[in-house]
């Protein structure tokens, strides 16, 4: 799918390849300009991963933190600096193309590399060509804001200049929605609204996990330890319970998460709080990026973020978990590092460039990552009419999705759903080919999904101006002088 990418909207890119079986493990880089539909290879370096500071055994302790000091050979910086200079277009971005296995070269920040010494932005191509239907009127984001080890008045800082950084940037009407732990909760109760616009910011209450405090009489699912999800016979995380619960049938269309990770196994997962409604409790819950996309899927998100906080147990690890969760399913994401990025300026420019209905600038500062479409990026060419689907939604669910303030989660859900495979059937026709009998029938499946969707979503009941009591509107919220801002 990036390399149709690459065809179809002439793009400067460059490859990189992990050689495993190279004497001595070695990452090669092929820097290739594409135009009138033709890619052409302009310079490659080949170098030991052991250069770009990558070890041949990752060791646990080093992990941690920060983890490992990566670098680009000055040689081969400097060359890439000049090839990109002498032949890319200097307003059009440089993007990465990170080739299937990439194994630890997820760890690797590229952006911080990349960026100081290259004359263009840095963005990351995606490997799909599947566009999602989104919302043309307003945006709603969920923000899982976990605590960490330091300062909590710091941490509960820290979330409300993302909250108007993440708002500030979407230039349509908002909502946020604010998921904390009890100890932040009491915190972000009573400061003043981090939002200067007219959007809501809903802070929910974690006292209220497994209740159902919709006010609906929902039948909620129950929150333990032992329950499990039948579907897929993985237990339930209370964090992703809770926010999707608490949504009360309504879809969100971006996810982002303030929490640490961990890297185990050469594989990245996110590491949240095990109980956010006890303080005393300092376990810890490790979500896998399987599960992250199933529960992407499940609120109907077309977008995700992540912000790396100060004191993330791992900075490489949610580096690993933001590129695999980008690679498993449609989705535009964005990763951020908090402690390179103070003011949120770059985190601010990532989501203009991710949440605008209108092609912006990408961003110029290594401490975001961006994973988008290049027709999402003003200085590329406009949205390809050969995209195509192979089960486009009916004027009425694209309406829905579209153009309607709260779709119905179940609608979104099944629209990301179809989505996926229509990713899934690119895939296996132009990368994978499958037997006509297996594509078509996944085709015609999608197409009564679709007609099913079709015949029963209709537009959801106005949301009650009053929040349930469990959720605190702080919108306008006065500011309470006794707690540290």
């Amino acid at each position: 799918m990036a390399e149709l990418l690459k065809r179809r909207y002439d793009l400067s890119a460059l490859k990189v390849r992990l050689l495993a079986d190279a004497d001595p493990p070695s990452v090669r880089c092929e820097l290739e300009l594409t135009r009138e539909h033709q890619t052409e290879p302009v310079a490659s370096w080949q170098v030991p991963a052991t250069e770009l500071g990558l070890p041949p055994v990752l060791d646990c302790e080093t992990s941690h933190g920060t983890g490992y000091e990566f670098r680009l050979p000055a040689t081969m910086a400097a060359e890439l600096a000049e090839a990109v200079r002498g032949a890319a277009l200097p307003e059009r971005p440089l993007w990465l193309h990170l080739v299937r296995p990439y194994g630890h070269l997820g760890l690797v920040p590229w952006e911080q590399l990349l960026v100081p010494v290259l004359p263009v932005p840095v963005l990351r191509l995606p490997d799909f060509v599947v566009e999602p239907v989104r919302s043309r009127r307003a945006v709603t984001v969920a923000l899982c804001a976990d605590d960490g080890p330091g300062d909590l008045a710091e941490q509960a800082d820290l979330v409300g200049r993302l909250a108007a950084a993440i708002v500030g940037a979407i230039p349509l009407p908002t909502t946020l929605h604010i998921f904390p732990t009890a100890q932040l909760y009491e915190l972000l109760r009573h400061v003043k609204s981090p939002v200067d616009r007219a959007d809501r910011v809903l802070l929910h209450d974690p006292a209220a996990i497994g209740d159902d405090t919709s006010g609906t009489g929902a039948d909620l699912a129950p929150v333990y330890a032992g329950s499990t999800d039948s579907a897929v016979g993985q237990h339930r995380n209370v964090w992703l319970t809770w926010m999707r619960d608490a949504l009360c049938g309504h879809g969100v269309d971006v996810v982002h998460f303030v929490a640490g990770a961990v890297l185990r196994l050469d594989q990245g997962a996110l590491a949240l709080s095990d109980n956010p409604a006890d303080p005393t409790d300092s376990g810890l819950s490790v979500v896998s990026t399987a599960a992250l996309t199933r529960f992407l899927l499940q609120v109907g998100a077309w977008g995700c973020g992540f912000t790396s906080p100060p004191g993330n147990p791992s900075e490489m690890g949610l580096r690993l978990v933001a590129t695999a969760v980008a690679e498993l399913r449609p989705t535009t994401l964005v990763h951020h590092e908090a402690r390179l990025d103070p003011e949120m300026r770059a985190l601010a420019d990532g989501y203009r460039l991710m949440a605008s209905p209108e092609p912006a600038l990408p961003p110029t500062d290594g401490a975001v990552f961006v994973y988008c479409q290049p027709f999402q990026v003003a200085t590329e060419p406009g949205r390809s009419e050969q995209t195509g689907a192979a089960a486009a939604p009916s004027d009425k669910v694209r309406g829905l999705v579209a153009d309607t303030a709260a779709t119905p989660t179940w609608v979104s859900a099944s629209q990301r759903f179809v989505e996926q495979y229509e990713w899934r059937l690119h895939q296996w026709r132009d990368n994978e080919p499958a037997p006509p009998q297996l594509t078509d029938g996944v085709a015609k499946a999608l197409e009564l999904i679709q007609g099913v969707v079709d015949r029963y979503a209709e537009a959801p009941a106005a949301a009650p101006e009053n929040p349930p009591p469990s959720v605190v509107d702080i919108s306008d919220a006065p500011g309470d002088p006794e707690v540290p801002r």
